[in-house]
């Protein structure tokens, strides 16, 4: 069945059926030993299959309910958007799910043929029990991640690292002025002055004093792009 807006579908046991494109006001119904094969299909009730053979949703389909993979073979399910649950439960065949978007919960129960979970984002929580093999994959983002799939989440990402804050480097000491006067205005340029009395400091442009117990009388004149301390 093409790209065409039909009720519902009901597969028949033996039988088998292709969706591609197919646009379902209903439900899809998979009897047992059926085989389903469906693409880029819109289905606005749910995918159920009893004892199937066989089910593949593929292409970006949409299904605004649950689906439900119960005691039958293989099964896939890729790239689909899942309004309701999604259910694997007893069986027999190898299953798969991978880059699917699921709003409600995802439940993996007694199956026995392995199944593969790969980066589905879940709005509910992931929950696997009793499966033989256990499950296995990775990436996977749900509310919680249960029991046989607690480790199916992404890696981890490592904090990124804080660099080293450098060394704040003192300023190099400054040579003391040579003969300080006592009084008077003194011009400090790239100097030190310590323990003398003076009138004036001047600190000419672009340059540095340092001060040690400096008696200043009069003023402290720093020029533009000069610097004391």
């Amino acid at each position: 069945i093409g790209a065409v807006e039909i009720d519902s579908v009901r597969v028949p046991s033996g039988a088998a059926c292709v969706l591609d494109g197919t646009g379902l006001i209903g439900s899809i119904i998979v009897e047992p030993g059926a085989v389903l094969d469906a693409r880029n299909v819109r289905v606005r009730g749910n995918v159920q299959a009893d004892s199937a053979t066989a089910v593949l949703i593929a292409g970006n389909s949409a299904i605004t309910g649950s689906v439900q993979l119960v005691q039958g073979g293989v099964a896939t399910l890729i790239n689909a958007q899942v309004g309701g649950d999604l259910q694997y439960t007893a069986n027999r065949g190898a299953l798969l799910a991978q880059d699917n978007r699921v709003t409600g919960n995802v439940q993996v129960e007694d199956n026995t043929g392995g199944i593969t979970l790969n980066a589905n984002v879940i709005g509910g929580n992931l929950q696997c029990k009793q499966n033989q093999p256990a499950p296995t994959g990775s990436g996977n983002r749900a509310a919680a991640l249960q029991d046989q799939c607690a480790n199916l989440a992404p890696a981890a990402t490592p904090p990124t690292p804080v660099p080293p804050t450098p060394p704040v480097m003192p300023p190099p000491t400054l040579p003391p002025l040579a003969s300080p006067p006592a009084g008077g205005t003194v011009t400090c340029r790239d100097a030190s002055l310590g323990a003398v009395n003076v009138d004036t400091v001047m600190v000419p442009a672009n340059a540095r004093c340092t001060l040690t117990g400096t008696r200043l009388i009069g003023s402290l004149v720093v020029e533009q792009g000069a610097q004391a301390d």
